[in-house]
């Protein structure tokens, strides 16, 4: 359906979040891909959305949607995936076929480049998460790596993960717990 649902404590259905079919020329219209989400502060949530490269607001508490989250030209979001809010407020996200991660000021809806296409060998940005440690962790999806980043400067660090880590296949998203685990989410297939 495309659709965020909501469920309360006792797993009831709480609240469902639409976008609408989109016309694109051709007279085709097709449905929004939703792909991650994140919550900041003020309870909005954010959905990074494929087809047309954006990431939508709605206030999480009613599912209203609010707005489109973009770069005024649309240009240098070219593939949302991952997304988190950093203790700056911004919200970064990880934009796959860009090779890059990007840093969004909600303020002014501001856009930078906050690791630059092909830092430490990022390859295909599709998750990240800031660690108990303060730093930026991107999943490089195409060499299959969890890269680790200065979450101030966005400097490369190291290789937390490096290529070729053994259970490290076709990683989809990552999370810390806690307890301060680490959980890759895998799937056998693209």
């Amino acid at each position: 359906s495309q659709a965020v649902e909501v469920f309360d404590s006792a797993g009831f259905p709480a609240a469902w979040f639409y976008l609408p079919s989109l016309d694109v020329p051709g007279g085709f219209d097709y449905a929004p891909a939703f792909r991650a989400l994140a919550f900041d502060g003020l309870g909005r949530m954010y959905v990074s959305e494929r087809l047309r490269r954006r990431i939508a607001v709605f206030e999480s508490a009613i599912g209203n949607y609010l707005h489109e989250a973009i770069t005024p030209d649309g240009a240098q979001l070219s593939d949302p995936w991952g997304m988190a809010f950093g203790s700056d407020g911004k919200l970064y996200v990880a934009n796959g076929s860009g090779n890059d991660v990007l840093r969004i000021d909600m303020a002014d809806n501001s856009v930078e480049t906050f690791i630059a296409a092909g830092s430490g060998g990022l390859n295909f940005a599709r998750d990240l998460a800031f660690g108990p440690d303060g730093r930026l962790y991107v999943l490089s999806r195409g060499n299959q790596a969890v890269l680790r980043y200065d979450a101030t400067t966005g400097a490369f660090i190291d290789a937390f993960l490096p290529s070729g880590t053994v259970g490290l296949d076709q990683p989809q998203g990552m999370r810390f717990t806690r307890r301060m685990d680490f959980g890759i989410f895998e799937d056998g297939f693209e």
